[in-house]
């Protein structure tokens, strides 16, 4: 796997040749798509419930004047897997559950090399990293995102701005899709789409 320095210089990178393969990475982005453009009434047997960050369905309105992301979102824990609420993973697509929880232990292995990468590169104990995120504190949130067509584009945003508050966050674009943003030195800067490559961004918990 190829992780860069900027990862310890301005928070974010690429992961590349992370050992997913571009049919695999097809499938996962497959069964997401699959759900997300069903019927709405499909949907709604998954729909968030008062006070919960998971299930279907954008942020609860709490006032008017609040901005609301563009987007259709289901959102799951998928760590540890004892925690997972099952009523809020869809059986449409069949093979949805399955593929989602292949992938995660997928992702939390690259995270795992990452945070090893990271420690060794800052010369630390090349496990502190992994003790804090993933041994003693295994929990991993999946956050699955359509944006569809919109007729007012330059009056909304897709996703306002944010910071993670996780540890890590490795996130799998579209291919040919910009969209994505970071904000670094006061600017905004397009993150380019690189084929089937892993976008790292360090969210709050690293930074000191």
């Amino acid at each position: 796997m190829v992780v860069g320095s900027a990862v310890t210089l301005i928070l974010f990178d690429m992961a590349v040749n992370h050992g997913l393969s571009e049919s695999y990475l097809d499938i996962v982005r497959q069964v997401i798509k699959h759900f997300l453009e069903l019927p709405l009434e499909e949907k709604k047997k998954h729909y968030k419930q008062a006070g919960s960050p998971e299930g279907y369905g954008n942020d609860v309105t709490v006032d008017v004047s609040q901005v609301q992301d563009w987007c259709d979102r289901l959102s799951l824990q998928v760590l540890p897997k004892d925690q997972r609420k099952l009523q809020f993973w869809p059986e449409n697509p069949s093979n949805f559950r399955e593929t989602i929880d292949d992938y995660t232990m997928k992702i939390k292995s690259i995270s795992a090399v990452i945070f090893e990468a990271m420690a060794k590169s800052l010369d630390l104990e090349e496990n502190c990293f992994l003790k804090q995120f993933t041994e003693e504190h295994d929990v991993m949130l999946g956050r699955f995102i359509l944006y569809p067509p919109c007729p007012t584009p330059d009056q909304v945003f897709g996703l306002k701005a944010h910071s993670d508050r996780s540890g890590i966050t490795l996130l799998l674009q579209d291919p040919g899709v910009e969209g994505l943003q970071v904000f670094n030195g006061g600017k905004w800067y397009m993150v380019p789409v690189i084929c089937d490559a892993l976008f790292i961004n360090l969210g709050d918990q690293m930074q000191g």
